[in-house]
Parts: structure tokens; sequence; C-alpha cells
């Protein structure tokens, strides 16, 4: 792996593979000098996906791979580093909540309910719903 690009060698003599990307992170060695912890991934892939949100674009964040590459822990991350769905969530409430701006502009937009009450400590959906004060469209 150099810079974005990412280089694959075939065991079978189908010759070597580059592959480019507009993100590529190291996160096999934690001792490795180019080691990519979740909060640089944020940094990286969701805060300017949260700016875009913010300034009213649609986005969306994909997850593709192969099985057991690390898409559920970059996504949701573990106790002790969150990742990039977490990070977007908290930041994107505390944005609405303490808005920049005077004359702050309304926000709506779709979240999983299940992941809403899991983060957010409530007891179920329908406890999340309940106290849920922002104009979001909940998905059960």
């Amino acid at each position: 792996m150099s810079g974005n690009e990412a280089t694959v060698t075939s065991g079978r003599g189908a010759g070597v593979h580059s592959f480019c990307f507009d993100h590529c992170f190291w996160s096999f060695d934690h001792k490795s000098s180019t080691f990519a912890t979740q909060q640089m991934v944020y940094e990286k892939v969701g805060q300017p996906l949260l700016h875009s949100a913010l300034e009213g674009y649609h986005t969306c964040l994909f997850a593709y791979g192969q099985t057991g590459s690390g898409k559920s822990y970059t996504m949701m991350g573990d106790s002790e580093a969150k990742g990039v769905i977490p990070r977007f969530c908290e930041e994107l409430f505390s944005k609405i909540t303490n808005p920049e701006e005077e004359n702050k502009p309304t926000y709506s937009g779709q979240m999983y309910c299940n992941y809403l009450a899991s983060s957010f400590g409530y007891r179920n959906r329908a406890e999340a719903v309940k106290y849920s004060n922002r104009p979001w469209i909940v998905i059960g």
C-alpha cells in the first residue's frame, strides 16, 4: 500500500494489480507508523460526509468488502474505540443542538432505531422515539 493505492500480487501467476481509492487505511499492525486509528478514519471519511449533509447534500457511507475485513468494526467500533457511525451521530446531534449560527436551518433524516436506542441509552425503540424531539424519521 502506498498513499491511496493498494497493490495486490496474485499467487496464481495473474500478475500484479493496483487499485486506487479516495483513501487507503492501514489497520493491521498497531505498532506500524502508518496505522490508522478510528479517529483518523472518521476525520477522513465521516466528517466530510457530515459537513456535506449539514450543507443540504444527500450523503451515504457504504461499507463493502470481504468477510472479516473490518467493515463492522470500522463502522461501529468497540467500547474502547468508537467507529464512524457513533462519532458521526455524536457530532451531528451536537451541531444540531448547539448551532454555530443564529438562524439555524431545520434538519431531517433517517436513522435505524435499533442503533439509536442502544447508542443513546434508551431501553427500546419506542422510548427512543418518544424522547426524540428532533424531526427524524426513525426506521425500526
